[in-house]
């Protein structure tokens, strides 16, 4: 930020009447580029609502209501965060502090400035933990991630419902409130073809049971392996279309085998995977699954991260991540995949509430933990209500 644009700055005022971290749109009472234009000498109204809103080098967007987006190449993926970054300003005798403030989808500006006085230069701090003043923030509510591994009949051609398919739906019928995201595999991906010839599965068996999930208020996502980046992107590329065509009720895909290092090459893998992923559906949900902490930059790839993916309940170390920074983001941002609980914890839920959006525990193990649905799912959801 250059110190004409401070210096301008630091005569403004900006009110701030709301910032509510859950991706729906409140209005933030501002005072307009013009009038600020009016106080400022150093910048025409046009500079002001033109060039300093957003830290210098970042592509944006303009909405229609004249706020800014981050592009996708920049981390616009749909995701809501709390706040990006917070610095502090030193002209002459005035000193003060700043917030960059996002939220909802791409991470919109809910407010382009915001004086902090007595709390200065303490980067990625959640402005809610803060005690800042004029600000309301709340987080969406909590819900459940679900690796639903099953067939969605009895046997192929059916036309019954299986009991984990069923139990899904009824624990959703019964928690309407509670956002469900389920993982369908239909045969370690979208290409049902091996399954068919080896045990006779069926297409349509998974279109009426995602169909049946979906009316039941579900959100679907289509598991796709990348193998640590070493299947290619247009190999997965060529899955995200399948799903697309082939399973139309689904809502987003889900990456699993994701690494976690900081590997920028392996970052750039998977932000792409998303952006691919956006540009074949602009609805589409992405949730990559390390199983483990990352590097912030990967907050960045997708809309959610699995950060546990083990045996019991995660620790408040995993849920709060490296120097506690998954604090520093919306919770819809982490999820957490728990097996080998032999009834819900409900403590777990509980301890997970400030810092994951979306929990699962089942009481089935290895090898595949994921190919059952839990007694107690409902009684889970209850307790995320």
């Amino acid at each position: 930020m250059s110190k004409a644009v401070i210096a301008s700055l630091s005569l403004v005022a900006l009110s701030l009447s709301a910032c509510v971290v859950d991706g729906t749109e409140e209005d933030v009472d501002f005072d307009s580029a013009e009038e600020i234009a009016e106080e400022s000498d150093a910048l025409t109204s046009t500079q002001l609502a033109n060039s300093f809103w957003l830290p210098t080098g970042w592509v944006h967007t303009t909405t229609e209501d004249g706020r800014y987006q981050k592009d996708a190449a920049n981390g616009g993926n749909g995701k809501a965060c709390w706040t990006h970054e917070k610095g502090a300003y030193s002209i002459g005798q005035i000193t003060g502090s700043y917030y960059w403030l996002f939220r909802g989808a791409g991470c919109v500006v809910a407010a382009k400035w915001l004086y902090i006085p007595g709390s200065q230069g303490k980067a990625g701090v959640n402005p809610c933990t803060e005690g800042v003043g004029g600000i309301t923030c709340t987080q969406p509510k909590a819900g459940s991630l679900v690796p639903l591994y099953s067939y969605p009949m009895t046997w192929a051609g059916s036309g019954t419902m299986s009991p984990q398919w069923n139990q899904i739906i009824a624990a959703k019928q019964a928690n309407p409130t509670v956002p469900v995201r389920v993982i369908i595999n239909p045969c370690n991906g979208p290409d049902i073809s091996p399954c068919t010839t080896s045990w006779g599965a069926k297409l349509s068996d998974y279109t009426t049971g995602i169909t049946a999930l979906k009316n039941a208020g579900v959100v679907v996502l289509g598991y796709v392996a990348t193998g640590y980046t070493s299947r290619s992107a247009a190999s997965v590329q060529a899955d995200i279309n399948l799903y697309k065509s082939s399973y139309p009720g689904v809502s987003g895909i889900f990456f699993d085998e994701m690494t976690n290092d900081a590997v920028q090459s392996h970052i750039d893998y998977y932000k792409n995977l998303t952006n691919y992923a956006k540009t074949q559906n602009g609805t589409y949900i992405t949730v990559g699954n390390p199983g483990t902490d990352t590097p912030v930059d990967y907050v960045y790839t997708v809309d959610t991260l699995v950060i546990y993916e083990g045996a019991g309940v995660p620790s408040l170390a995993a849920l709060q991540g490296a120097n506690n920074w998954h604090f520093n983001w919306d919770r819809s941002n982490f999820a957490t995949m728990s097996y080998g609980v032999s009834s819900l914890n409900s403590s777990a839920l509980v301890s997970a509430r400030p810092y994951v959006g979306y929990s699962f525990q089942t009481n089935d193990v290895l090898p595949n933990p994921w190919d059952t649905v839990p007694s107690f799912f409902s009684s889970l959801l209850a307790g995320l209500n």
